[in-house]
């Protein structure tokens, strides 16, 4: 459910029809190339999905296994999601977890104030 409402770009929809009650076995297990639902509500800018499954146990820190070891947070801010960076942060998220390429959330924002102090929690 989670991973057909995330491809329509509709993963709210999901939380709101019952998809949510997997979110803590899809966060656990990968949907697609090592990705939690986690990865994509915050790749995709999906702040309310995010914060369901952050409150469902969703692991902040979760390494994608495809294709480069990348956590929800390289994500955010890789889109430029800064709601998304900030909930991560504050739910726990590590600024400086380096992705298999040795890229770092705090790295990828460099030059853009909103991302940094969104990163540094302010």
């Amino acid at each position: 459910a989670l991973a057909s409402a995330r491809a329509r770009g509709s993963i709210d929809t999901a939380g709101r029809r019952g998809g949510i009650v997997l979110a803590r076995e899809e966060s656990a297990r990968s949907i697609r190339k090592g990705a939690t639902a986690l990865h994509f509500a915050a790749g995709g800018g999906h702040a309310a999905a995010a914060v369901r499954l952050i409150e469902a146990g969703a692991k902040v820190d979760a390494e994608q296994t495809q294709p480069a070891g990348v956590t929800p947070l390289l994500l955010a801010v890789n889109g430029g999601h800064e709601l998304c960076v900030r909930l991560l942060v504050r739910a726990g998220a590590d600024a400086d977890k380096a992705s298999r390429k040795g890229n770092t959330p705090r790295g990828l924002a460099a030059g853009q104030a909103s991302l940094l102090a969104a990163l540094e929690g302010c």
